[in-house]
């Protein structure tokens, strides 16, 4: 019997970044990331349940709500971390203006 979930998201034909915490790493830097080719997610409620292959994820989870990447790149829980330097030294005379 297939556990039901809130969401699937399938037909994620080209890869599905996670982003796996056992690649290769050199010094601090993630040298590689975990793909997934033909893959889908299986979410319920505000969590993912489960990412794999899309054959696996349909064997096990079924939705009546399921959203067709049509054949994009997904990456659950990917935060863009940089920065633009705008203005080079302090900001501290603007507070005062405002």
């Amino acid at each position: 019997m297939k556990q039901k979930v809130s969401l699937l998201i399938t037909n994620i034909s080209e890869l599905l970044v996670t982003g796996d915490t056992h690649a290769p790493k050199v010094g601090q830097h993630l040298q590689a990331l975990d793909r997934i080719a033909d893959a889908a997610l299986a979410i319920d409620g505000e969590r993912i349940i489960a990412a794999g292959p899309i054959d696996e994820i349909h064997s096990s989870y079924e939705s009546a709500d399921v959203f067709d990447a049509e054949a994009r790149v997904v990456s659950p829980g990917l935060i863009d971390c940089h920065t633009h330097l705008v203005h080079a030294g302090s900001r501290h005379e603007e507070y005062e203006g405002k």
